[in-house]
């Protein structure tokens, strides 16, 4: 799962995971985090497709 909040100069992101790590994604986003909690900073809502595709991979991956 990811939560985005809106700040006046950033969009926080919130992975939370029952299954696959996800502090691999916040890291990719110069974030971190535990591997079933972990969160990041982006800057523009366009980031947001970016983010939720390499969430959707991993699902996949971890499907397989």
């Amino acid at each position: 799962m990811g939560l985005f909040i809106e700040e006046e100069q950033e969009i926080r992101v919130r992975f939370r995971s029952k299954g696959p790590i996800i502090n691999t994604i916040a890291r990719k986003y110069n974030g971190g985090g535990h591997p079933f909690a972990a969160g990041a900073s982006i800057y523009s809502w366009d980031e947001v497709d970016n983010i939720l595709a390499d969430m959707e991979e991993l699902n996949k991956a971890e499907a397989e």
